[in-house]
């Protein structure tokens, strides 16, 4: 599905990525991780378009990024979604509505996202009167709601209270295994789990890339924790 080769984005003569190189197969759940200024949003932003004065390529099915955008849909959950303005009375299902490509059938695509997050019966209440797990969840269902190939995520359980991240780890495997191809952006190596197939460490060249038990192994060896 994505195939990342030799990505070099410098910015200000500041390396930021350094030849990078990986590749996302159709099926993957893929975390990406790394410690803070490694290289993981400016990757990440390549990665969606949004930068775009790199070396090297990103293809996607073989195309170059933006003739892929142009034709297929990337499901994307910012960082910061929880620092939504609680202020505003918007609705779960207005939030929700966003991300559907347009007015026709909305409300099946709506109800169909909420329910893939377990949320429905929810379409009428605030954003601001759920808990920042719940409006995690509903971030996650506007990205469902335009039926994406790839789902990505950064930094997705900050904000949410420890209670919630399992709930929030649970889902992810369950969309995960229903088809849907994710990767996962953090800085927290110890929420990873069996149920991801592909590790990447980045800091700002790639000093990983493999499946969770090796990644446990090279954890064990190098990390100066000294856990697994």
């Amino acid at each position: 599905m994505l195939t990342v080769k030799n990505l070099t984005y410098i910015i200000e003569q500041q390396i930021v990525l350094n030849d990078v190189n990986f590749e996302i197969e159709t099926g993957d759940f893929a975390a990406v991780i790394g410690p803070n200024g490694s290289g993981k949003s400016t990757l990440l932003k390549c990665l969606l378009g949004m930068n775009t004065k790199y070396e090297g390529s990103i293809l996607y099915d073989e195309l170059p990024l933006k003739q892929f955008l142009k034709r297929e849909k990337i499901g994307y959950v910012a960082q910061h979604s929880l620092r939504y303005n609680n202020s505003i009375p918007v609705s779960v299902q207005e939030v929700v509505a966003t991300g559907c490509e347009n007015l026709i059938g909305t409300k099946k695509a709506i109800a169909q996202a909420l329910e893939k997050v377990g949320l429905i019966g929810f379409e009428k209440k605030r954003l601001s009167e759920l808990s920042g797990g719940q409006q995690q969840r509903v971030f996650i269902a506007r990205a469902l709601a335009m039926k994406p190939r790839l789902l990505v995520l950064d930094e997705p359980t900050v904000g949410i209270d420890q209670a919630r991240v399992k709930e929030f780890y649970a889902l992810m495997m369950q969309l995960h295994r229903e088809g849907m191809t994710i990767i996962l952006v953090s800085h927290d190596v110890h929420l990873m789990n069996a149920e991801i197939t592909k590790v990447i460490a980045i800091n700002q060249g790639v000093a990983f890339n493999g499946n969770y038990e090796a990644y446990r192994r090279y954890h064990a060896n190098y990390c100066e924790c000294g856990e697994s």
